[in-house]
């Protein structure tokens, strides 16, 4: 094999490498994103019974109700996408193939083998999504001042934000109830009560009769 297909193939080995650690990163945030997300809806769905809007209660009784189903939803995900597992997996395979790498260049004449074992490497482990790829061959053109034309960077940063965005859809729903408590709680907060003994109708009638 000539020098310049051994360097093909560095740069390849590379580029996988670099897109499994990106992949890695992302699958890590997802799953620290995931628990506070649960958490956050957790914590909402204990306050939320103690705060009384009157007369719109059932509005609250509604949101309370949604934000239990978003939590069985989020579990669902959370067990089936299985975040961390696959963040350490995509993290382990990316060492895999840099130590792969620090044998390519101490010994050229075992190139075959290297390939081969390249190829069982990638064979073992899930593959990265196109976004990773993306990052990491954005990044790359940077770094060597490989600009095709500026319209032509704005556009791939622009796309590449865009999918970053989109991946992260997960969490839309919680936004969405968030935002209507935030409303709701806001626009009758003249209205609010919290629930206690004392805020309890027949608590107040023995009052009353004393």
């Amino acid at each position: 094999m000539t020098d310049t297909e051994i360097a093909k193939l560095r740069n390849k080995m590379n580029m996988t490498r670099k897109s499994r650690f990106e992949a890695s990163k992302r699958l890590m945030s997802h799953n620290r994103m995931s628990q506070w997300a649960i958490s956050i809806i957790s914590a909402i769905l204990i306050v939320l019974p103690q705060i009384q809007i009157q007369p719109n209660g059932a509005i609250l009784n509604v949101l309370q109700s949604a934000i239990a189903i978003v939590i069985l939803v989020y579990s669902a995900i959370l067990s089936s996408e299985n975040f961390y597992h696959r963040s350490k997996e995509m993290y382990r395979c990316a060492l895999e193939i840099e130590t792969l790498m620090n044998h390519l260049d101490e010994d050229n004449n075992k190139i075959n083998e290297i390939k081969a074992r390249y190829t069982a490497i990638l064979s073992h482990y899930d593959n990265h999504e196109p976004i990773d790829y993306s990052i990491v061959a954005s990044r790359e053109e940077t770094k060597e001042g490989r600009f095709k034309a500026a319209s032509y960077w704005i556009d791939n940063k622009i796309r590449i934000r865009a999918k970053m965005v989109i991946s992260y859809i997960y969490y839309l729903p919680l936004l969405i109830i968030v935002g209507l408590i935030a409303i709701v709680i806001y626009s009758n907060s003249s209205k609010i009560s919290f629930s206690s003994s004392g805020s309890d109708p027949q608590y107040r009638q023995t009052e009353q009769r004393e």
